[in-house]
């Protein structure tokens, strides 16, 4: 067994690790750095062992959501929706309503030989 597979199988044990990677704090590669170094049973393990307050949070997902929230671009979204409200515009004009004139059309042409002001 290589020991990537033995890595995967030590966060498969330890999946609060997790939580780790996903709010930025360490990444997989120091993880795993650690790991090979280490070993599974280290003290360096010490700082990222699940707590009881921690699990609380994270299984509410109320740490989840805020991290989320934080991580919004407004410029992206705005962007993304502008181009959403103009590719509707375009098909609105396309497939949308044919304007029919009617019979009894408002617009009285002016004579040729009448000017603004008369």
């Amino acid at each position: 067994m290589s020991k990537t597979e033995q890595f995967k199988i030590f966060i498969r044990k330890n999946p609060h690790l997790i939580q780790y990677v996903n709010n930025g704090s360490i990444t997989w590669q120091k993880f795993f750095e650690m790991w090979d170094l280490y070993g599974e049973d280290s003290e360096a393990w010490n700082n990222y062992k699940e707590t009881k307050n921690s699990n609380l949070v994270y299984d509410l997902g109320l740490k989840n959501v805020v991290d989320s929230v934080k991580n919004i671009n407004v410029d992206s979204i705005v962007k993304g929706l502008n181009g959403l409200q103009k590719l509707l515009a375009i098909a609105q004009d396309f497939f949308g309503k044919k304007e029919v004139k009617s019979q009894e059309d408002p617009y009285i042409p002016r004579p040729v030989h009448k000017r603004f002001e008369d």
